[in-house]
């Protein structure tokens, strides 16, 4: 008799094999001490996360036919939403004890407001620099910010696909990825070499969901290769 799959039975060793490093080069990074370039790990996680949930809801829509937007968000809210509490007021904790009240509290405490909604990134954009939250403990959280918007966005554009009879992995859904890939990228770029389309293009060009969101895509684009299965 055939047994429904389990999540266990799409692990993939490699992918996390692949998170790993791309988390161990931002580390790094940060340290100063070598990999000038090691920032390109956010760049790798972000692919690796479009792919992943890519393959979560092709899934989905071959098992059951449609995408069940409720069980997803309420997936994310369960993974994701403990372990970010967590972090949030335990460093919230120990900035009372680490840093002085004149200043780096109130930045940490800001910040904790803003990653609480998932909106770091945008509190990061307001900010004159990434190099000024240099001490901020909660700076990395821009970075899931990004992902979360995505996964906000990403599921509702696959769903909406689907309802219009559109097939997931289908030239026309392909197709359309691509364009909206290929747009998120030509404007990303135009940002980050200083073209004045937003204000303060290059932070935008940094922060901004809209314009990370190629590199998703390009996870995703790459996950429609059939029969490939990864644990979400």
């Amino acid at each position: 008799m055939q047994t429904k799959p389990t999540q266990a039975d799409y692990f993939r060793s490699d992918i996390q094999g692949l998170r790993g490093i791309a988390v161990l080069l931002v580390v790094i990074y940060h340290t100063g001490v070598a990999l000038p370039g090691g920032y390109i790990g956010v760049d790798i996680f972000f692919v690796i996360s479009g792919f992943v949930i890519t393959q979560l809801l092709l899934r989905e829509t071959s098992a059951t036919g449609t995408i069940s937007l409720k069980s997803f968000y309420e997936r994310r809210i369960k993974r994701i939403l403990p372990a970010v509490a967590t972090a949030i007021i335990g460093t919230l904790m120990l900035s009372i004890f680490a840093l002085s009240p004149f200043g780096e509290q109130q930045q940490v405490a800001q910040t904790a407001r803003a990653s609480s909604f998932f909106a770091a990134n945008f509190y990061f954009y307001l900010q004159d620099s990434y190099w000024a939250l240099v001490e901020n403990p909660l700076r990395h959280l821009w970075s899931l910010a990004v992902e979360e918007q995505f996964y906000i966005f990403f599921p509702v554009l696959l769903f909406a696909l689907n309802k219009l009879k559109i097939r997931i992995g289908s030239r026309l859904s392909v197709a359309i990825l691509v364009i909206i890939s290929f747009t998120s990228f030509v404007i990303s770029y135009l940002l980050s070499i200083g073209e004045q389309i937003l204000p303060k293009p290059e932070l935008f060009a940094f922060f901004g969901t809209p314009w990370r969101m190629w590199e998703f895509l390009a996870g995703s684009l790459i996950a429609l290769v059939p029969n490939t299965r990864i644990a979400a």
